[in-house]
């Protein structure tokens, strides 16, 4: 089933979410296991940037998945927890 919303000019986008303040212990990062974080992220001025090589090593040894960095936002509000994960569109570049 598909459905479209004919006037969509009204809709509040944030219509049922709730602001909450994060700090450093709502962040978990991933990143290659060879390499300081310092290498593959920064923060500045309220943007978080990443960098993928295409010859990164996973996040773990021995793990099977492609090269990436990224970060795990977790939240709990007494008996929910919210598991976020943050993927733009990535596009590995050249070797590092």
């Amino acid at each position: 089933m598909v459905c479209f919303l004919i006037n969509d000019a009204h809709i509040d986008p944030t219509y049922g979410f709730v602001e909450v303040m994060l700090n450093e212990t709502n962040f978990k990062y991933q990143k290659p296991y060879d390499t300081p974080l310092e290498q593959r992220y920064s923060y500045e001025k309220g943007t978080h940037r990443f960098w993928v090589y295409a010859d990164d090593k996973p996040h773990y040894l021995g793990s099977k998945t492609q090269p990436r960095t990224e970060i795990h936002i977790l939240v709990s509000f007494l008996s929910f927890s919210f598991h976020m994960v943050f993927n733009s569109s990535i596009h590995p570049l050249g070797p590092g």
